[in-house]
C-alpha cells in the first residue's frame, strides 16, 4: 500500500496523519496558525521539488489547478482587486492584485486570449 497523508480537524486543532507503506500511522497535532504557515511553505517548496525532478533547464514545471469558477471582489479600501478561484471540488484560492497590476492584466488578457484562439486549429463541425 502506498504512503498516504491527510489532515483533519479535531477539537479546534488540526492533525496531520501519515500512514506509511507498512501501515504504521503517525499523527502530528497543529494549531490553526501552524496549518497556515505550513500551507505557505509547502507552496513555496512545490516549485523547488518539481525543479529538482525536471531534467531540462528549458522547462519550468508548475502545479496547475483547474479552475471551475471565478469571482471578483475588492478590498475594503478599494485599493486591490481580489480574484477568487474555485477548483472543481470547491476549494478556494484568493489573490489580491494592486489596481495597477489589475489594470495591466485587464489590458493584456483580451489580446492574449485572442492569440491563443488564433493559434488553435479550427474545429470541424
Amino acid at each position: 500500500m502506498p504512503e498516504t497523508i491527510q489532515m483533519e480537524e479535531r477539537d479546534g486543532r488540526y492533525v496531520l496523519i501519515r500512514e506509511s507503506e507498512d501501515g504504521k500511522i503517525a499523527e502530528f497535532s497543529l494549531s490553526p496558525d501552524s496549518v497556515l504557515k505550513l500551507a505557505r511553505s509547502s507552496l513555496a517548496l512545490t516549485d523547488q521539488i518539481l525543479a529538482q525532478r525536471t531534467p531540462s533547464a528549458n522547462f519550468s514545471p508548475a502545479v496547475v489547478t483547474p479552475v471551475a469558477q471565478i469571482s471578483l471582489n475588492k478590498d475594503v479600501h478599494g485599493s486591490e482587486v481580489h480574484l477568487e478561484f474555485f477548483d472543481p471540488n470547491g476549494m478556494k484560492a484568493v489573490f489580491a492584485l494592486p489596481l495597477k497590476m489589475a489594470k495591466s492584466l485587464a489590458d493584456r488578457l483580451p489580446g492574449f486570449v485572442a492569440e491563443i484562439e488564433a493559434s488553435r486549429p479550427p474545429t470541424r463541425q
